[in-house]
């Protein structure tokens, strides 16, 4: 079977973009390797392959308006694709386990823990200390509030609140800017939407999603950063994700040191393990 062509732009007034054969080459084989873990017909995955690489034409590969991780916001659009695919025609049980899917290639790693680190640059010190101490250091709720001279509930809550900030500027951080006023409208209230299922602007945010394909394909990938996000605060997760001086770095001494001495003890032996669940994109109407 020929290889199809390169995608066009669709017509407009404007140039058509240059295309990078070299990115193109890597998303579509990328892109195949996804869509066939779906059990999808090889026609299914050529067509959704090719569809996720237009919509890519739309997305600037440079500059502020660039994904932070251009190949994972591509992989959640051909994600997104499938399943829309398969929902379509009633074969959402053919969906594949999280485990059957392409894992992380060593450039995505490295981009996730850029941005993680970056999001524990931004928040406020006391925020970033107590997930230090919960999520890095593994200390107890106990020992936190101890030192804090707080109550366990009160320390509780701060750890709360530090979780759900984390949560707040990674996700917050894959929303890519858009020239289009009503959706860039729509783009500021994605994040609490894909943050809470009881947001007050699920219908606003879902309305407009029916009618463009490229806010559909952005709240995609919102719903892959919020699952990327869970993750990076699994037990064991954050300290992997911040290792190598990162937090020496920030000011806060001995914290790896110690981190390492209570994973060799019988006190605090972390566990991470990658989710096995992995969010389903929006339903199309």
């Amino acid at each position: 079977m020929s290889t199809p062509p390169a995608p066009s732009s669709p017509p407009s007034g404007a140039p058509a973009p240059a295309v990078d054969l070299d990115r193109y080459r890597t998303l579509r084989r990328r892109g195949t390797a996804i869509a066939r873990s779906f059990r999808l017909a090889e026609a299914d995955v050529e067509d959704v392959v090719q569809d996720a690489l237009v919509r890519m034409l739309r997305v600037p590969t440079d500059g502020d308006g660039a994904p932070r991780r251009y190949e994972s916001y591509f992989d959640s659009t051909v994600r997104h694709l499938c399943i829309d695919l398969l929902r379509k025609r009633g074969r959402e049980t053919e969906l594949p386990e999280p485990d059957e899917m392409p894992g992380q290639s060593r450039s995505e790693r490295h981009e996730q823990r850029i941005l993680v680190r970056q999001v524990l640059a931004a928040m406020p010190a006391s925020a970033r200390s107590i997930l230090v101490k919960s999520h890095i250091e593994g200390r107890s709720l106990s020992e936190i509030s101890g030192e804090l001279g707080i109550s366990s509930n009160a320390c509780s809550a701060m750890l709360y609140r530090a979780r759900r900030a984390f949560r707040d500027r990674y996700v917050r951080s894959h929303v890519l800017p858009t020239d289009d006023e009503r959706c860039a409208a729509v783009r500021a209230l994605m994040v609490d939407t894909a943050l809470s299922t009881s947001s007050e602007h699920e219908v606003v945010v879902r309305n407009h999603r029916r009618s463009c394909e490229d806010c559909e394909s952005q709240y995609a990938f919102l719903l892959t950063a919020r699952s990327a996000a869970a993750s990076a605060l699994a037990p064991g997760a954050l300290a992997a994700l911040t290792a190598g001086g990162f937090l020496a770095f920030l000011g806060i001494g001995g914290v790896v040191a110690t981190a390492r001495r209570r994973v060799g003890s019988s006190r605090v032996r972390p566990r991470w393990r990658p989710s096995r669940s992995w969010p389903s994109p929006p339903r199309s109407p």
